[in-house]
């Protein structure tokens, strides 16, 4: 657990990660040996409250690798939003793409998916000035891409809930047809001007069904 505060000790951003001890040539798991368990055992703690996560359960069950593969994302029909391919500069020391690389493939590809959607919406209201936000994110890495490897994006709607909306995206391998990486994003549209978030009505969500229509999970 990780969080950023502000000045006056209210909270920024909170972290929650959950490690695996791999061999980095084959990518097996193995256990940490009893010296370092015993250190990370000493740094247990419990998260703080104001920190909890409201829109997403951390906790809840993944889906198996066995199921997040392109024959689900077809099923469902969940579009393809963004498409790429992992560049030198975007991998570590060993040859494996950044993490932070997943959020920023998504975020480059859903105004793809949304940006007339969300533009008819600041009609609707007026013709104001529409800006969007992610408030949570759940990411569940499968696979590390490496230099050359491909990448492909597809979103659907897993639910809404007052004014917020959440989209499941999977960052899909069109080569092997295996997830890279699956997710679930909370998200709000807002009032850059007033500074709040808009409500999308019934229709709205229906077309935004149509866009993204729902079946996959994290």
């Amino acid at each position: 657990f990780q969080a950023l505060r502000h000045s006056d000790g209210r909270p920024a951003a909170a972290v929650r990660t959950r490690l695996q001890h791999v061999a980095l040539a084959t990518g097996h798991p193995f256990p940490w040996n009893q010296n370092t368990r015993a250190r990370l055992d000493q740094l247990i703690a419990s998260p703080s409250d104001d920190c909890a996560p409201i829109g997403i359960d951390p906790s809840a069950p993944t889906l198996p690798d066995s199921e997040t593969v392109m024959a689900t994302v077809n099923a469902c029909g969940a579009p393809e939003i963004g498409r790429s391919f992992v560049l030198p500069s975007q991998c570590d020391v060993h040859g494996n793409m950044l993490a932070a690389w997943f959020v920023g493939r998504i975020s480059d590809s859903v105004p793809n998916l949304l940006y007339e959607w969300r533009q008819s919406l600041a009609d609707e209201k007026g013709d104001v000035q529409i800006g969007a936000a992610v408030l949570e994110y759940r990411l569940r890495y499968r696979k590390w891409p490496k230099v050359g490897d491909r990448i492909t994006v597809h979103t659907s709607l897993v639910r809404t809930q007052g004014k917020t909306h959440s989209l499941s995206h999977w960052a899909m391998d069109p080569d092997t047809g295996r997830a890279w990486m699956t997710s679930e994003a909370v998200a709000i549209t807002f009032d850059l001007q007033a500074r709040r978030a808009i409500p999308a009505p019934e229709d709205r969500i229906e077309e935004l069904s149509r866009l993204a229509p729902k079946g996959l999970t994290i």
